[in-house]
């Protein structure tokens, strides 16, 4: 048997094709490996011929593809000989050089570069190119990477940068949202598009703690809570979980931390302390390791650093916190004198910048990290607030006499921002909306700083953090809306969930949502509308009609929530489809190759383009969680596919994201269709798109109403 060295491309294909059971296509192959038709019909030469050499035939049949011809013992012969060690090939570097950085900071020993090589697919050189970039993220850690001859590669330092540089990654690449997913045992709540490479990137990069362990710790965190005289903000308790959850995985690696004996007993006088061994005690018995004093120091480090005040009876006192007001009040007093700005409600900002110092003081002093995923938006939106928060970083520099980050400069211009646009407003507002993050200061005052300045209506009912909410809560403030920065579970009333700095979409989203779909603010919009206006109106009414009219016509229903193959999947949906066997054939490959996919919280939304159809058609899939989440990332049941033609990509554009929108938004959609019969499921979706219709009609009437009857009037 020949059994000739093969590249990492060449191994995809033998293992795509040794686990198809039928004919599958040039372009079904280079969809599966990431590469031109033309490259895999070059490679498939060196695959026949290989498959040859160890008794297999490849078979060519002619406008259809290639199978391979064995039975099922075979094909999972030529699996055993392949030896399942398929390179993972990221073509991405900056994947990659993550992918690595992974690997190399979990090695406990040197490894050969070529072990990297074959496992990413690529060659040496584009490796040590590779290691490069990644020895200089390393250093900002104070970890470098030692290269020993015919030995290999690995990271020295100290444990405490290991874990710095492996908490890091995480939150550089892992959103707070997508944090809280993780550990609320879900990632549906991700809203970014992803390619596979990127949820490989982030499955690998969740290797870094131990996952299996997340449900016992926040079972101990919340125990040991109650004994608190105060509450943890959501950010903080998620940084305690994530420290632990890394912690259990090092110490069961026999990776010990060390910490300062001068700091380690100034945290024993800490009140913290005692909440911090109850911690260490519960975490040592339920996963059977012993907890060494360091580990408890940086426990109380993490308690001491995160704690929560009662907004509504400002049970901060100045007598106790004396220097953290006057650092408040010289940052104000500054800003005031040097920007010209006169702060309406000085006392909220005072209040809030205490909130918020207090415990970054402590972070600073301790010399934890500080990070905020939006400095770079902030510095570009919003200049203004940055270079005030600038002058009262040199504030907190002298009083403190530690370097004050970039990160924590970003933190105090939300403060200032918010301030700054709160004297740019005074109107009454009437829509009741609590505004909500998972800190309760900071980006949730800037926020709705942002909101009231955007929409004029809404009356913010309070600032809190998204632990504080409750059903009673809401129910005792008469609340209409939570606008939060993180998905609420279990909310009472609607969660609208946006990004701190109220970008453009999330401004549509609440116009969608409060205002109606879609729906303009009267008050901003001029009653008069040009004839060539309202034909267009009258064409875009017409459009939506054939839109709607066509996926009432054409919707289909799939429940399987056993099959774990995608590709089986889409091989049903075409069956229900058409009966044309071209057509089908053509659809598959659409919906194989998945160019158009948005996850969202409620669902998957799937626009396929293509020439084989005139129209519109819907199909809503319900399917089984574990495959979606391996094909598309999301540990969501309900896969929604618009087959869609070609040439009203452009003409129905905002048709189609409106509708996403509305399918994407509506958590009642999801309660509606939950069923698993599929004449109800049927009933109840065209209930839903005929009442969003009639909805719009409504819109549309109302809209043009007053323009047209001026218009007759003028001609």
């Amino acid at each position: 048997m020949n059994n000739f060295i093969l590249g990492s491309r060449l191994k995809l294909i033998l293992l795509y094709l040794a686990n198809a059971s039928t004919v599958v296509t040039i372009q079904q192959i280079a969809d599966e490996v990431g590469v031109s038709r033309r490259t895999v019909l070059r490679d498939l030469q060196e695959v026949e011929k290989w498959l040859e050499n160890n008794g297999y035939n490849l078979q060519r049949k002619s406008g259809q593809g290639v199978m391979l011809v064995s039975d099922e013992s075979d094909r999972k012969r030529l699996i055993r000989l392949l030896d399942n060690k398929v390179p993972e090939v990221i073509n991405i570097p900056k994947d990659r050089q993550k992918m690595l950085l992974v690997e190399l900071l979990q090695m406990k020993e040197p490894v050969k570069l070529y072990y990297f090589s074959s496992k990413f697919g690529v060659s040496i050189s584009t490796l040590s190119n590779d290691l490069v970039k990644v020895e200089e993220w390393l250093k900002k850690y104070k970890l470098s990477i030692a290269r020993k001859a015919g030995i290999g590669v690995y990271v020295c330092g100290d444990e405490k940068n290991f874990r710095r540089a492996m908490i890091s990654l995480l939150y550089e690449n892992l959103s707070e949202e997508e944090l809280m997913m993780i550990i609320k045992n879900t990632v549906s709540g991700i809203q970014a598009k992803e390619n596979t490479s990127q949820i490989n990137v982030r499955n690998r990069l969740l290797n870094l703690i131990d996952k299996s362990s997340i449900e016992k710790i926040e079972y101990i965190i919340n125990n040991v809570e109650k004994t608190l005289p105060y509450k943890l903000v959501e950010s903080a308790r998620i940084g305690l979980m994530v420290h632990l959850a890394l912690a259990i995985q090092r110490i069961k690696n026999k990776e010990k931390i060390n910490i300062d004996p001068t700091t380690l007993e100034q945290l024993t006088k800490a009140t913290e302390y005692s909440a911090a061994k109850k911690i260490a005690k519960a975490v040592s018995k339920n996963f059977n390791i012993d907890i060494p004093e360091g580990e408890i120091g940086y426990i109380t480090m993490h308690l001491n650093g995160a704690r929560i005040y009662d907004k509504t009876t400002r049970d901060l006192d100045p007598s106790k916190n004396k220097e953290v007001f006057d650092i408040a009040n010289e940052m104000i007093c500054i800003a005031e004198k040097e920007f010209n700005v006169d702060f309406t409600e000085r006392e909220t900002l005072v209040y809030d910048l205490v909130c918020h110092l207090d415990p970054a003081i402590r972070r600073l002093q301790m010399n934890m990290d500080i990070r905020n995923p939006l400095l770079k938006k902030l510095q570009q939106l919003f200049p203004e607030a940055y270079k005030i928060s600038e002058r009262a970083a040199d504030v907190l520099r002298k009083r403190t006499q530690v370097e004050i980050p970039d990160s924590e400069i970003g933190f105090l211009a939300m403060h200032f921002g918010a301030a700054i646009e709160k004297n740019k407003l005074g109107t009454k507002r009437n829509v009741r909306i609590i505004v909500a993050c998972p800190s309760g200061i900071g980006s949730s005052r800037f926020l709705s700083a942002r909101l009231v300045k955007e929409f004029n209506d809404l009356e913010i009912v309070n600032v809190v953090s998204t632990s504080e909410i409750s059903t009673e809560y809401i129910k005792n403030n008469d609340v209409d809306y939570v606008v939060s920065t993180i998905p609420i579970q279990n909310c009472a009333v609607r969660n609208i969930c946006v990004n701190p700095l109220l970008m453009d979409e999330d401004k549509l989203l609440i116009k969608q949502i409060i205002y109606g779909f879609e729906k303009k603010e009267k008050e901003r919009k001029e009653t008069t509308l040009s004839a060539t206006q309202i034909k267009d109106n009258i064409l875009e009414a017409a459009n939506y009609s054939k839109f709607f009219t066509d996926i009432l016509k054409n919707n289909y229903y799939l429940i399987d929530d056993k099959s774990t193959d995608y590709k089986k999947i889409v091989s049903e949906i075409s069956a229900l489809m058409s009966e044309d066997k071209s057509l089908r054939v053509n659809l598959e490959e659409k919906l194989v190759n998945k160019e158009d996919v948005v996850v969202n919280s409620t669902c998957i939304i799937y626009n396929c383009y293509t020439k084989e159809v005139d129209e519109s058609s819907l199909i809503l899939c319900r399917l089984n969680k574990q495959m979606i989440k391996k094909y598309f990332g999301a540990s969501l049941e309900f896969l929604l596919i618009l087959i869609l033609p070609e040439n009203i990509k452009t003409t129905h554009k905002n048709i189609i994201r409106e509708f996403n929108s509305y399918m994407s938004t509506d958590k009642l959609i999801v309660k509606n269709l939950n069923t698993d019969n599929t004449h109800d499921l049927s009933k109840r979706f065209n209930m839903l798109i005929s009442t969003l219709y009639l909805d719009k009609l409504d819109e549309w009437r109302n809209e043009m109403r007053e323009p047209i009857r001026a218009l007759a009037i003028n001609n």
